[in-house]
């Protein structure tokens, strides 16, 4: 189960590097909409917020021992702050703000390694209560439970 676990993070890894190289909207790569999407922060537009709890997402679909509960907190401000992304509709920029017109396939796939990383992540605490149940048919004094 933890290699599976860590399989998927490096995908999302993997997966959220090459969307920095696509285009997400004309004129712009996802590595120039990191770099300058902070700014977008203070026209309250919190998408680019999601990078940062991306992080967080990775680390707790790895680690065992963290309360669903906790989980489940950071898998919605995750997908919160990433629905947010869906109403992105200008650019900040020196003559003021520009309209977008169109989405690049890097935002699409940004977009999914976000929304995957959070269901992913929401999923765990299931893997993890199978597990335990598993080892606890396995270390039966009779046996495992043949049924399973």
């Amino acid at each position: 189960m933890r290699l599976v676990r860590v399989g998927a993070v490096v995908v999302w890894g993997v997966l959220w590097c090459v969307s920095l190289m696509l285009p997400v909207i004309p004129g712009y790569v996802g590595g120039t909409v990191l770099l300058w999407g902070w700014f977008a922060i203070f026209s309250l537009q919190l998408g680019w917020l999601a990078n940062l709890t991306l992080p967080a997402v990775a680390l707790l679909s790895v680690l065992r021992g963290v309360s669903a509960p906790a989980k489940v907190v950071i898998a919605a401000v995750h997908v919160c702050l990433t629905i947010s992304a869906m109403f992105w509709r200008s650019v900040p920029s020196e003559a003021g703000p520009l309209e977008v017109g169109s989405f690049g396939p890097g935002y699409y796939l940004w977009m999914g390694v976000m929304l995957g990383s959070a269901a992913f992540l929401m999923v765990t605490p299931l893997m993890d209560a199978k597990s335990i149940n598993r080892r606890k048919l396995d270390t039966s004094p009779t046996g495992p439970d043949p049924r399973f």
